[in-house]
């Protein structure tokens, strides 16, 4: 397995070399571009902040929208996911998460009011729930049961159940309104592995504390700031799909590496990371992909400077915990390693901007896939001393 010499430090002998050699140009990618329905499919009306209407998007349908370069399109109907991070706004409707993805207003005083509102109503996962809250166990011993059966679903699942996790879910029958509850939770989450739904519960913190720290941002444009960041987040979680988990957003205090958010696509049975994504959040129409002097933004270079600048002495993480800190220097380890050898795990660039001021498709989003990213190449030629071209065939032919 490849490894670098240093994971923190730009200037290292290697960590150079890769940069000299890794791709600097503007990356183009395949464009999706997500319109907004008016079809819902829960009855769910806006919720109302002390200045007016809460500014978002019903629950229900998106009309996607894929042109190629030769001017063919494709459409499709996408039902939104329910937020599985989202509490109930309504305990008499369960199916009412907040869905807000896109923020229909340019204006800052409604976003920061509107995020400040749905950071309320973030948090863990429904994967993971909370089984006194969720299933209204009556007493500890059924509480402490409940948890085990939750974490011990797949062998309770087993064509022949597993005898300690059966024991448990006997326990549960001095209680059978909550027996009832988790076993109509079970029929339909009980494939989804423990390992998986451990890290969800922990995405839905990162979330909402996401939410907390875009809401209190100084940024000098918070307004398109906090749209675009807002925006990619809900919509990795309501539209994209329920494998999506939050890694890195909004720092406290600020960061200056460049990269808005790091997210992972999990397997649901195994909780096996399957890809790493870059995620960079464009709040507007107007705003672009700028060139730096280690590339282009979202750049294979571009992103594998901002990785190793993440961990620095001069980056900042958005937790200033001893743990959280490990956690996330272990992870940008990781994803270091992923674009230096052969997948899985890939890494993947997104690109995700509200469309507020666009003329032909306003009140949408533009999903830009940059593909995945590969170093490998450059790893191994950087090691070995070779230059940009060396080995490169010799090409005589058109180059339109």
């Amino acid at each position: 397995m490849n490894h670098l010499n240093d994971y923190t430090n730009q200037d290292e002998a290697l960590n150079k070399k890769i940069l000299a050699l890794a791709p600097k140009e503007r990356r183009d990618g395949v464009k999706t571009t997500l319109f907004f329905t008016p079809d819902t499919e829960f009855d769910s009306k806006p919720l109302t902040l002390t200045t007016g209407s809460y500014p978002f998007t019903p629950i229900g349908s998106l009309g996607i929208t894929q042109v190629s370069t030769t001017g063919q399109e494709w459409r499709s109907i996408r039902h939104q996911l329910t937020n599985r991070h989202g509490i109930p706004s309504d305990p008499g409707n369960p199916d009412r998460a907040d869905q807000l993805v896109l923020l229909d207003t340019e204006d800052a005083v409604k976003i920061k009011e509107a995020v400040a509102r749905d950071k309320q109503f973030t948090k863990g996962s429904y994967y993971h729930p909370d089984v006194a809250q969720v299933f209204g166990t009556t007493n500890p011993i059924t509480t402490y049961a409940a948890e085990q059966v939750i974490e011990r679903r797949a062998a309770l699942c087993q064509t022949v159940p597993d005898p300690i996790a059966l024991n448990y879910w006997n326990l549960l029958q001095s209680d059978p309104a909550a027996q009832t509850k988790i076993y109509n939770w079970l029929q339909t989450y009980g494939y989804i592995s423990h390992k998986f739904s451990v890290h969800d519960r922990k995405s839905g913190d990162r979330i909402q504390n996401h939410f907390q720290n875009l809401e209190k941002s100084n940024a000098v444009h918070f307004g398109s700031e906090t749209r675009g960041e807002y925006a990619a987040a809900k919509l990795l979680i309501t539209v994209l799909g329920n494998e999506y988990q939050m890694k890195i957003g909004k720092a406290s205090s600020g960061r200056n590496n460049g990269i808005d958010q790091i997210w992972v696509k999990r397997n649901l049975q195994s909780g096996v990371v399957e890809e790493y994504i870059i995620v960079e959040c464009k709040g507007s129409v107007d705003a672009e992909l700028n060139e730096a002097k280690y590339g282009w933004q979202m750049s294979p270079c571009w992103v594998f400077h901002c990785l190793i600048g993440l961990l620095g002495k001069n980056a900042n993480l958005s937790s200033t915990s001893t743990t959280d800190v490990y956690a996330k220097t272990a992870m940008v380890v990781k994803i270091l390693n992923a674009l230096i050898n052969p997948g899985p795990p890939l890494v993947r660039g997104l690109v995700i901007q509200p469309m507020t001021k666009s003329v032909t498709a306003p009140k949408s989003i533009e999903l830009i896939d940059l593909g995945t990213y590969d170093l490998v190449e450059q790893y191994t030629n950087a090691v070995a001393g070779h230059s940009k071209f060396h080995s490169a065939p010799v090409y005589n032919g058109s180059l339109f």
